[in-house]
């Protein structure tokens, strides 16, 4: 259900080969690891919010693809995960155990993580988005270390599902204040 507007942009890009956007795409996250690498083996990298809203669905698209899934990379929901250069060297350690293509599954942080660790393993990577909000996802680039940009291609593949395998966190919105939080009255 990608619109015709992005297979117009996907033809013209040079690093990202697919974005499924779309009801169900989280379904298909095996079918298309598959079909755009070509493999048989994933490692998917996600935190505790983010592999509670969509780990499992994507778990079972993989492995129905006959795609094995290596022990899951899941950080802790809390502390909040940071772009830190230190996730990235403990990211590549795990991609460089075996041939497994890293699977982001979040947003922002760990879509940069990913990217930037995969790239330095020397593999391609997928992001399953968690953030509809989000705008890097097939992005160049990614920002570590407050905001220092850190040059690496974009995944080769992108996957944004618009029914979420659970409904996600209210803490996960940043335009929703945390319920501690009354929300601020509009300026009159």
């Amino acid at each position: 259900m990608t619109s015709e507007r992005i297979i117009r942009a996907l033809e013209q890009a040079t690093d990202t080969r697919e974005a499924v956007i779309g009801s169900g795409a989280l379904a298909r996250t095996g079918e298309t690891l598959v079909r755009a690498f070509e493999q048989r083996s994933a490692q998917i990298v996600a935190d505790g919010i983010t592999f509670g809203v969509a780990g499992e669905a994507v778990t079972e698209s993989l492995t129905a693809a006959g795609v094995e899934v290596t022990e899951p990379l899941v950080f802790p929901a809390r502390p909040r995960l940071y772009a830190s250069y230190d996730h990235v060297a403990g990211i590549v350690e795990r991609l460089t155990a075996d041939d497994a293509v890293p699977v982001a599954v979040g947003s922002g942080t760990l879509n940069d993580l990913v990217k930037r660790a995969a790239h330095e393993a020397g593999k391609p990577s997928m992001v399953v988005a968690t953030a509809a909000s989000m705008d890097g996802y097939a992005a160049f680039g990614a920002s570590l270390n407050a905001s220092k940009a850190s040059c690496c291609p974009p995944p080769p593949s992108t996957r944004c599902s618009t029914t979420p395998a659970a409904p996600p966190p209210r803490s996960t919105s940043a335009s929703t204040p945390p319920p501690s939080r009354p929300p601020t009255p509009a300026p009159r």
